[in-house]
């Protein structure tokens, strides 16, 4: 099967591939056996898929998607309103496929980075994709001091459709009745909050914190209320309310503002079996993962388990999912 004559010699290419982030990987790995490591609502999950997706979701966390924001965005035109211009410039509304597109981007590149893009024979800016762009005005506006520590945010360049969705779905949270019931209470936003589960570290932040209350925003698909329960659920969200609520000394009433780009809103208000629910199963989970390091001193190739992990047995070697 593996004679390259046969047309299978791309096996061995295929499965001795050095993946792009494999020095990133194998730090990480070290991190975690050493004991260096915290982990949040987010990284926890993420370890609940399978440790693939761990190593995934930490090589990938701090890259912005689109998704990502829009989320922060909309986040800061209903809490942070003061900082907004501070934080985000709204590009025009234009094709950045097009040729004036492209120059209207480069045109804002050199206005906030002072650099400017070379240009092809025709004169027109040879600019990188719109997310590779965006990334470079946010790490070129970047301010650091000599040890290398942020003084200074950079600016995320919006593109202008989406600023307009994230201002729509703002809106549409400040105008409900229940949404704005909820926000109205909010004295405190963007709370740093750190707490252990089974002796390990948890860091996580608060969107808005009241007396008694804990608020999240979230863009979801679909803000409407049944789809937006199944959301919850299939998200853990009830997960992140356990964690928030033993941050701030569990005596909370935790809330989800849900919004969507239809414009539909729905607020969830979690019950106290909501956060057993959740202690129990984090509880678990934290054990399954320090577990999983420990055995990684033997075997680091765990790491890179996906469903197989939550099946193998002494009865089932491979981890299959019998039907």
């Amino acid at each position: 099967m593996n004679d390259s004559t046969n047309g299978f010699g791309i096996w061995d290419e295929l499965e001795n591939y050095t993946e792009p982030k494999q020095e990133e990987k194998d730090a990480l790995i070290k991190k975690l056996q050493s004991g260096d490591f915290t982990l949040s609502y987010s990284s926890l999950k993420a370890f609940s898929v399978s440790p693939r997706n761990f190593i995934s979701y930490k090589l990938k966390e701090y890259k912005e998607t689109p998704a990502m924001i829009m989320g922060n965005v909309v986040h800061c035109l209903v809490l942070e309103p003061d900082i907004y211009k501070d934080l985000y410039y709204e590009a025009p509304v234009v094709n950045a496929a097009t040729v004036e597109g492209k120059k209207a981007w480069a045109e804002l590149y050199t206005k906030l980075t002072e650099k400017e893009f070379p240009l092809n024979q025709k004169g027109t800016p040879i600019i990188p994709k719109l997310g590779d762009l965006i990334a470079m005005i946010k790490e070129e506006t970047t301010e650091r001091d000599e040890k290398g520590k942020t003084t200074k945010r950079g600016i995320t360049v919006i593109p202008g459709t989406q600023a307009e969705e994230a201002k729509f779905r703002a809106r549409m949270l400040l105008q409900n009745g229940a949404t704005r019931w909820v926000i109205n209470q909010i004295t405190q936003t963007e709370v740093d909050t750190e707490f252990d589960i089974c002796g390990v570290k948890f860091k996580g932040r608060i969107d808005g914190l009241g007396p008694g209350l804990i608020a999240d925003i979230k863009n979801i698909p679909d803000a409407s209320i049944h789809p937006a329960v199944g959301q919850i659920y299939r998200g853990k969200m009830y997960w992140q309310a356990y964690c928030y609520d033993i941050a701030t000394g569990g005596d909370s009433d935790c809330y989800i503002l849900a919004v969507d780009g239809n414009g539909e809103t729905s607020v969830h208000r979690f019950q106290d079996r909501h956060k057993e629910k959740a202690e129990v199963e984090m509880i678990e989970y934290v054990q399954q993962f320090l577990d999983c390091v420990e055995r990684s001193h033997f075997d680091p190739a765990i790491w890179d388990q996906s469903q197989d992990y939550w099946l193998r047995s002494e009865n089932n070697p491979y981890g299959i999912n019998n039907l």
